[in-house]
């Protein structure tokens, strides 16, 4: 079965301490589970963006590899880790209103993204949003002017593979019927799915979210899930890479 490293990113958080958490928050695809009760924390990864593309090329792309031999943690029961192939959407498609209103530092780094970035729609997330682009995961993380409410968006190509696991299926649709989880976790509503053959996950936080009428059901972090627009990615760079 699949075990997908999923994350939430925090602006506070130092990018050792994200990687870290990324790498934690996994089985959520495959499982829809709580998060806690994974494999050790990988080192702490800060490679320079320059080394992205070739990082990404250098890993195998069909068969799988023992788990703790490349990227990713190692497997407690033997299994493999791969790299999915991105379906990158066509250029023509990306929601340039929202483009123009990130700041220029997080448009660089869109710019520099090995996968397609996806945001809120919404001029004002769009506007706060901070975008970390490594060679096999993005993170996109946002919040309104008031801080009451703090969306992140990450995605991976990175999957985990253990033998001797029963997948399970996920349980709603979002976006067009693509199939998802929907969940709760310490009053946190994420959203998990497929999307650009990689995976994604929404997450939605409120300051107060025992009153915020936000966090109190899904509707909130369904209809974020289903605003989300691309806004870009560096496919020339991976394909001159692949053709290599």
């Amino acid at each position: 079965m699949d075990l997908n490293p999923l994350f939430r990113f925090r602006p506070d958080k130092s990018l050792g301490k994200l990687i870290g958490t990324m790498m934690k928050h996994a089985l959520l695809l495959s499982l829809g589970v709580s998060w806690g009760c994974l494999a050790p924390s990988p080192k702490e990864r800060n490679e320079p963006m320059e080394n992205a593309t070739s990082e990404l090329q250098s890993q195998p792309k069909e068969q799988g590899v023992p788990a703790g031999d490349g990227i990713g943690p190692k497997a407690r029961t033997g299994g493999t880790v791969d790299l999915k192939r991105v379906q990158w959407p066509d250029a023509a498609s990306v929601n340039q209103a929202a483009r123009a209103a990130l700041t220029n530092a997080a448009r660089e780094n869109v710019d520099t993204a090995v996968l397609p970035v996806m945001l809120p729609s919404d001029a004002v997330l769009a506007h706060n949003a901070t975008v970390i682009a490594r060679p096999t995961f993005i993170a996109v993380s946002t919040r309104t002017d008031d801080k009451s409410l703090t969306v992140s968006v990450s995605a991976s190509n990175v999957v985990h593979r253990y033998q001797g696991m029963e997948k399970a299926s996920p349980t709603s649709t979002v976006r067009g019927g693509k199939p998802a989880w929907v969940l709760q976790n310490e009053g946190i509503w994420s959203v998990s799915w497929k999307e650009h053959g990689i995976d994604y996950v929404l997450e939605l936080e409120c300051a107060a979210p025992g009153t915020d009428q936000r966090c109190a059901d899904d509707a909130t972090v369904r209809r974020l899930a289903e605003e989300l627009v691309y806004v870009g990615g560096n496919e020339q760079a991976v394909n001159k890479e692949q053709s290599r």
